[in-house]
């Protein structure tokens, strides 16, 4: 049974009051204006507030108890008719038969007002299907809230489930290559081989610190970019320049963990390492308006069929860009002048800020 809190009590409450205020309102202007007292014509009107205002919380758990449902329509309302013609004849009596002899024993001077019994009878049928009515009102719009609030928390839940899901996809592509590597340089280059070992130790170090969230500030992005880069430099040494231009008050954005490594990593497969002669991965990051832009571009092969199909990194990348901005971002990935390759992401600016830890 939903509890009588102040949202369920203080509208009925208000309504009650402000039509009693204007009641009020108008005796007190129509005795001045007859020549009477004000106070004597006024204070009568005091005790049917009360009297509907002590039943407010009964009436509202009556409507609980009695929800109107199909199945039990005829229970309900036959149990709203009984209730409300007790409580309206309790009232009537009391304002027709009992009130006015106690008021003009105690306060002569204040003349109760005539009415019928079945004009206050009518009134207090009334009256009471006004403060039914009300509950049924607030308990629907109420169920109807929280249904809009447990949609809204699966619908997040749900979202969140498949950011985990792209993200634990893109992770053993990138070990699995990353182990790869190593397999080939352990047969030529023992000692690369073991630097590579502790780059990639480095690595999974920072995949495992806040593995749940699912944005970084850029900065946090660009050292675990910069390791991933270290791993592959001691494959192509030469073959593979790295340029960046990240503005330092950049680094604080906010952007999807994971972001730029898939994109090197393409850039790498597709352009440098398909390349005898290597080539030049240039990261670079700047803010346009409200907007965060990255740019991985390199010069290798230049943009061919196989960039048309998106593998494992990119697919994720472009799932996960999805479910955490919709509309609001943006990613191409394009040939440029020079026989350039470049993939551009857009996504909303804004500086980057941690989630509370819970216990």
């Amino acid at each position: 049974m939903p509890s009588l809190s102040r949202e369920r009590l203080l509208p009925p409450v208000a309504a009650g009051v402000l039509i009693w205020s204007v009641a009020v309102l108008r005796l007190g202007v129509d005795a001045a204006l007859g020549g009477r007292s004000a106070l004597a014509a006024v204070l009568p009107s005091l005790p049917p507030l009360l009297y509907w205002l002590a039943l407010l919380p009964l009436i509202l758990r009556l409507g609980a108890a009695l929800p109107l449902r199909r199945d039990r329509l005829g229970r309900t309302l036959t149990g709203h008719l009984a209730s409300g013609a007790v409580l309206a004849g309790v009232y009537a009596t009391l304002m027709t038969g009992v009130l006015p002899r106690a008021w003009e024993a105690v306060l002569p001077w204040s003349r109760w007002p005539a009415s019928s019994w079945e004009i206050r009878f009518q009134f207090g049928l009334l009256s009471y299907g006004c403060v039914l009515a009300w509950g049924y009102v607030h308990e629907y719009f109420t169920a109807v809230r929280a249904r809009d609030l447990a949609v809204a928390r699966l619908e997040t839940e749900l979202v969140q489930a498949q950011l985990r899901a792209l993200k634990a996809q893109l992770q053993p592509h990138f070990l699995f290559n990353t182990l790869h590597a190593i397999t080939v340089l352990i047969r030529r280059d023992a000692d690369a081989a073991i630097a590579m070992v502790l780059r990639l130790s480095d690595l999974l170090r920072l995949t495992l610190v806040d593995a749940e969230r699912q944005e970084a500030p850029l900065a946090d992005e660009l050292q675990f970019l910069r390791l991933y880069l270290e791993i592959e430099q001691t494959r192509f040494r030469e073959r593979l320049r790295v340029v960046w231009s990240v503005p330092a008050e950049l680094e604080r954005a906010a952007v999807p963990t994971l972001l730029l490594q898939p994109l090197v990593e393409n850039a790498i497969r597709h352009g440098i390492e398909a390349s005898p002669a290597g080539g030049r991965v240039a990261i670079s990051a700047e803010r346009a308006a409200d907007r965060l832009r990255l740019r991985v571009a390199n010069d290798g092969t230049g943009l061919r069929p196989a960039h048309g199909r998106p593998g494992v990194g990119l697919a994720a990348v472009r799932g996960r860009l999805a479910k955490l901005y919709g509309e609001a971002h943006a990613f191409a990935l394009e040939a440029a002048a020079g026989g350039e390759v470049v993939a551009t992401v857009e996504v909303p600016w804004r500086p980057f800020t941690p989630e509370p830890r819970h216990a």
